[in-house]
């Protein structure tokens, strides 16, 4: 059998005496002679004769150390040692949501972590560290309480107070900082996989604009990850549109079901719903990649947009409005079900990594106005119309409670 000694990647090839027992002898040079001559005397020629003389070969060796006059042996051949490159799968490392808060109408924000271990997370509500990014009109002194699925709170802050588990939790996830004693609140907490509700108020009782933001503090860790973010609150014109934020990390594609859900939320036993509204997706640049106005594509007489209108940019978007998939999307992540006939707005879209925004705003009310006598006929622009000369109007949409909803699919 073959043998093979290998150092550094160079193998050598030896026989295994194992296999043939002891080496054969030398030939002397009078075996050599007399195998000649029997050779010859049986008409054999002696150049058909091949004679094969084992020379020991004796091992090499190396100096143990530069300078040494004691021979080493050859150091054993390293081991290569591969790491395989694993895929980190997608995940959510933000939520957040920028809405107004009234004196009596708290902002709500819910999120999920879907898993088997608990996950640590900081969650916070700003306020006046908003004006540094020029926003006016901010929370003077917003109050954070975290409940969870049953309503029970788990933790109430006013104001961080510069609690150093906090201010590494920033750092740590990259989220702008507060200002040591400011009024913002903030608070790390560990938390099993469930549903949990964020809900955000203004102890000056004046309201004003929050930001309510989840943070994944435990990076990659596996066993659990945040899978959604919903948010309730009054939407309005003029700077009181619903805004929300979430940033995907990890390798691959990530496929989302975006809501925004007005009349939807009557047979829940909210009034004054926002009766219309509309939602947009735009990337980390600004640009608009979807859009949509009624989930099921029904007209709405009286509304200036209709139906879905797809865009370009750093998400795959579902090319046409499709009410089937809406419905099984809803299905898989647990949410409630959509009436086909509301003007609720919802798509599905698959999305690369980065960071994303979605905006909910009202559909602004188109009325068409038929010069005939003193009537008048509202209607979507491009139905029909009644004959003679037309006059077009375009209002803001009235105020109006809607839910703004994030999911990513399992």
């Amino acid at each position: 059998m073959r043998a093979a000694t290998c150092l550094l990647g160079l193998c050598v090839a030896s026989w295994s005496p194992e296999l043939f027992g002891q080496l054969a002898p030398v030939a002397t040079n009078a075996a050599i002679a007399a195998a000649a001559a029997a050779a010859a005397t049986n008409g054999i020629s002696t150049s058909s004769v091949v004679t094969v003389v084992a020379v020991p070969v004796p091992p090499i060796v190396v100096p143990i150390t530069v300078g040494s006059s004691e021979p080493g042996t050859l150091p054993p051949a390293p081991t290569l040692v591969t790491t395989p490159i694993v895929p980190v799968v997608p995940r959510l490392t933000n939520l957040s949501t920028r809405a107004r808060v009234t004196s009596d109408s708290p902002v709500v924000a819910g999120f999920a972590i879907s898993g088997a271990t608990p996950r640590t997370v900081l969650v916070r509500a700003a306020g006046p560290a908003l004006s540094a990014f020029g926003l006016a009109g901010a929370v003077v002194a917003p109050r954070l309480r975290l409940r969870n699925a049953a309503g029970a709170v788990l933790l109430e802050n006013a104001g961080w107070g510069g609690a150093p588990d906090v201010a590494a939790a920033m750092a740590t996830t990259g989220a702008f900082l507060f200002a040591p004693g400011s009024a913002d609140s903030a608070a790390v907490v560990t938390l099993t996989p469930g549903g949990y509700t964020v809900e955000v108020s203004d102890d000056a009782g004046i309201g004003g604009v929050a930001l309510t933001e989840v943070y994944d503090v435990q990076g990659t860790a596996a066993g659990s990850h945040l899978v959604n973010v919903s948010t309730r609150s009054t939407v309005a014109g003029g700077g009181g549109e619903l805004v929300s934020g979430f940033v995907l990390a990890g390798d691959g594609y990530q496929t989302f079901l975006l809501r925004g859900v007005g009349p939807g939320l009557a047979p829940f036993g909210v009034s004054g719903v926002l009766s219309d509204p509309v939602i947009a997706l735009f990337d980390s640049a600004g640009r608009k990649i979807a859009f949509n106005d009624n989930w099921s594509g029904a007209a709405r007489p009286g509304t200036a947009a209709t139906g879905a209108s797809p865009g370009s940019g750093s998400g795959i978007v579902t090319e046409t409005l499709d009410p089937d998939l809406v419905n099984s999307a809803s299905a898989a992540a647990g949410a409630f079900a959509l009436d086909p006939s509301s003007y609720d707005a919802a798509f599905v879209t698959t999305l690369a990594p980065g960071a994303y925004t979605v905006q909910l705003t009202g559909a602004n009310v188109v009325t068409v106005t038929a010069s005939t006598g003193t009537s008048s006929t509202n209607g979507a622009i491009g139905l029909a119309q009644p004959a003679g000369p037309l006059s077009v109007t375009s209002t803001p949409a009235a105020p109006g409670v809607a839910l703004l909803e994030i999911y990513q699919l399992p």
